[in-house]
């Protein structure tokens, strides 16, 4: 008996995996123990893989969990044994201590996988399903059989010489007596060992390509399993073009591995980076080169400059100390839907341009309306065309507040002047647009505002009560003001989620109002309306089932990592009358489609609805619903700890995940000035990221929570560090004096409110982002 040194066992392993019958890790003997019948067919394969052990004893038993592992764990095997366990579903998961262990279970109708550990690791690891036949189960045995021999010697176990040169693995097994000596063996190891550095490893060179390794084989086979099998049968070509392809597809493989560990380490350890940048504006674009390489640059080197020029220039959104703009996630469904939508290379505006995803938004559009409680008048019905309600996915709550804003315009216009557009002369339209008056609360994100200016209508910012809500009350008093001037009401704006303190306007009383002069009511519930996902929140649906359109933004708390907003409407008929156009190239081919160019401005659309469809699924409703209770639940303990802060007050009231809360100061404008210059104390440190707003006119911080994977001791985390910067603003505003440095004057930072762009609107524009000046100097500035 010879102790094989690592270079012959790199020989031994390459031979198992270019042979065509495994390498039984095994010095001792092999227990075979079946829950399926000696005579059955699924177990020829196996028996074929165990044949050039020296001793193996079979033993069947009744079917059962405690039948398989009970007979395994009876077993009187010793640490040079191996346990084959050979059973399916219905036996559960095995395991032996003491032991290495390979459980091949077969799943219906026709796979199979393997669970395994080597004696040295003591851990379960697992191949990927396979078909279950003769090929399939070679494959995963050889997989599990190749890594406990690994596993073994890697940790310090000893490879035997007669293990490995008496077992049957094709080539290696006629050119390897079994007398041959240990230094032989060493000569001819350190021999292969050069050929494959020289010749196979050199390929993973740039530019070079990769070889599939078993693992991924392994892969490719599961995911052939998942084609039908007609698909499967199909003939592949190669494009004779394939060649002039600059990257191959063994190069994309290897990248994307590299990129899957990078959005895991970024996934799960986001806190290693500083959650904004030092950086001043210009840092990348002054250093950035004027023209793109001539020539193709590694892939590598793309990867440095990602962690050295992009990642430190970063705000990092899923950082735990990220407490700025809104609750945002991000979630593995949703990058790997996100790679997949990229590999169709698709974009779609009509059914033919897309069948698949045009039908799979309609479906996945219906799925988010009853998560969120909507009412079935606002989802796909019967013939989708010919449906009363619908909805569509929208790149954010700015487009889908425009598009509903553009529907009613035009409902009203045609109510005005009794006739449709006509593009070659459109006086009567223009005169009743200078008439046309749309109403909001003035905590309403600024996008209403933007879209009144582009729809060329009135806007009326009409302020809340001390709630920062909008009343049924304060809306009829701006209504009736404005008809005795004779102008025409035709839009309420009804914000379920404030963007300044998070505050849901009174649906119910608005939507009376509204609809007693006749006027459309669009709910902007992007932020708000995820917590409709909660039977327990959805008190302030009230009053939903009359109102004409609705958003709800995805990225926000429903974990998709890119903006993706839905939009319903009880009357599509009237979005799409605002919208379409039909040129002959865009003619369907089939009556009763439905074009979602008709639901926007854009013609070519990305498929957003994939991401959904993914989310949905991986976390069902039912994990989604967890999500969004955790969320709102350590967001509560924040706003708990804010509360019993004397040196603070909260501003407005705690609905779902954000708070606000401004300085306690002895009059308002210095409670104005502190709380302003705090907030930019607080980025500039870089220990945390928060967002400054001013409702009602008040300077306040706000508290969002963001970090999916965040719980209550992280929020203690969080507010600690406030706590500590708080302590250390105060001792630099000398005694509560208000700070002189310009550095914390007249610049709302990273993440702060600009200038009003209007006096009847002067708190509707919030949060928008501005690079940070580096970090605040340890000792207190001239001046302070």
């Amino acid at each position: 008996m010879h102790v094989v040194p690592f270079l012959t066992v790199a020989v031994a392993l390459f031979g198992t995996a270019i042979g065509t019958s495994p390498l039984v890790p095994v010095r001792g003997r092999v227990h075979l123990v079946s829950s399926l019948p000696s005579s059955s067919a699924q177990l020829a394969p196996i028996n074929a893989a165990l044949s050039s052990a020296a001793d193996v004893s079979r033993s069947f038993i009744s079917r059962g969990q405690s039948g398989l592992c009970g007979a395994a764990n009876s077993l009187a095997a010793s640490s040079n044994d191996l346990v084959v366990l050979v059973g399916d579903q219905n036996d559960g998961a095995c395991d032996v201590a003491g032991v290495s262990l390979v459980h091949v279970q077969f799943s219906a109708p026709d796979f199979v996988s393997v669970s395994y550990k080597s004696l040295a690791s003591g851990y379960l690891k697992s191949t990927a399903r396979v078909r279950s036949d003769a090929s399939g189960i070679n494959t995963v045995l050889k997989n599990a059989f190749h890594d406990i021999l690994l596993d073994d010697f890697l940790n310090g176990g000893d490879v035997y010489a007669d293990s490995i040169t008496g077992t049957s693995r094709g080539f290696f097994s006629a050119i390897l007596p079994f007398s041959f000596s240990t230094l032989f063996n060493i000569l001819l190891g350190g021999a292969i060992a050069y050929l494959i550095q020289t010749y196979v490893l050199v390929q993973q060179l740039p530019g070079g390509a990769v070889p599939v390794s078993a693992s991924d084989a392994a892969v490719i086979q599961e995911l052939e399993s998942f084609k039908p099998a007609e698909l499967r049968a199909k003939k592949k070509k190669t494009p004779t073009g394939a060649k002039n392809v600059p990257h191959s597809a063994d190069q994309f493989r290897h990248w994307m591995k590299l990129v899957t560990e990078f959005c895991i380490d970024y996934m799960n350890h986001p806190e290693v980076y500083d959650v904004v940048t030092g950086f001043k504006p210009g840092f990348l674009y002054k250093s950035f080169p004027k023209e793109a390489p001539q020539k193709a640059e590694p892939f590598e080197n793309i990867m440095r400059d990602l962690y050295t020029k992009i990642m430190p220039g970063m705000t990092h959104w899923q950082h735990p100390r990220f407490h700025s703009y809104f609750v945002t996630g991000c979630c593995y469904p949703d990058i790997m839907a996100d790679a997949i939508i990229s590999s169709f290379g698709i974009l779609y505006f009509n059914w033919d341009s897309s069948p698949a995803m045009t039908e799979l938004e309609v479906g996945v559009i219906n799925w988010l309306g009853r998560l969120y409680n909507l009412p079935e008048a606002f989802l796909f019905q019967g013939n989708v065309d010919q449906s009363p309600g619908g909805g569509s996915f929208q790149e954010s709550a700015s487009d889908a507040i425009f598009i509903c804003l553009l529907a009613a315009r035009n409902k009203k216009i045609k109510e005005i002047t009794g006739k449709s557009v006509a593009l070659a002369n459109r006086d009567s339209e223009h005169q009743a647009i200078t008439k046309l008056v749309a109403y909001a609360n003035r905590e309403a994100h600024s996008c209403i505002e933007k879209a009144a200016l582009l729809a060329l209508v009135h806007m009326r910012s009409i302020p809340g009560d001390h709630n920062l809500e909008l009343t049924g009350e304060n809306l009829e008093k701006a209504i009736k003001i404005d008809l005795d001037k004779g102008l025409t009401p035709f839009f309420v704006h009804v914000t379920c989620g404030t963007t300044a303190t998070g505050a849901f306007d009174r649906l119910a009383e608005c939507v009376a109002v509204a609809k007693k002069y006749n006027m459309w009511v669009h709910v902007d519930g992007a932020y708000g309306g995820n917590s409709w996902a909660l039977p327990e929140m959805r008190a302030t649906q009230k009053g939903i089932e009359d109102v004409d359109s609705v958003n709800i933004n995805m990225q926000k708390v429903f974990l998709h990592s890119t903006s993706a907003s839905g939009m319903w409407t009880r009357n599509q008929r009237a979005v799409k009358e605002a919208l379409s156009v039909d040129p002959a190239y865009l003619k369907p081919r089939f009556e009763g489609t439905n074009d979602f160019r008709h639901w926007g401005t854009a013609l070519s659309r990305r498929a957003r609805c994939m991401k959904s469809w993914f989310i949905c699924r991986l976390y069902g409703a039912d994990g989604m619903r967890e999500y969004v209770r955790r969320m709102h639940r350590i967001s509560k303990h924040m706003h708990s700890l804010l509360e019993k802060d004397p040196r603070i007050e909260i501003i407005g009231n705690h609905t779902f995940t954000v708070s606000a809360f401004r300085l306690k100061m002895e009059n308002e404008k210095e409670a104005d000035e502190l709380t302003s210059q705090l907030s930019e104390y607080i980025n500039h440190s870089r220990k945390l990221a928060v967002t400054y707003a001013r409702p009602a006119n008040k300077s306040v911080i706000r508290i969002s929570i963001n970090h999916p994977q965040s719980l209550e001791q992280e929020m203690n985390d969080s507010y600690n560090v406030l706590s500590e910067l708080i302590d250390e603003f105060t001792l630099l505003s000398q005694k509560g004096g208000i700070v002189t440095n310009p550095m914390f004057r007249n610049d709302k930072g990273v993440i702060g409110s600009p200038a009003p762009l209007s006096s009847a609107s002067s708190s509707m524009n919030l949060a928008t982002g501005r690079a940070l000046t580096p970090a605040v100097p340890e000792a207190v500035p001239p001046g302070c």
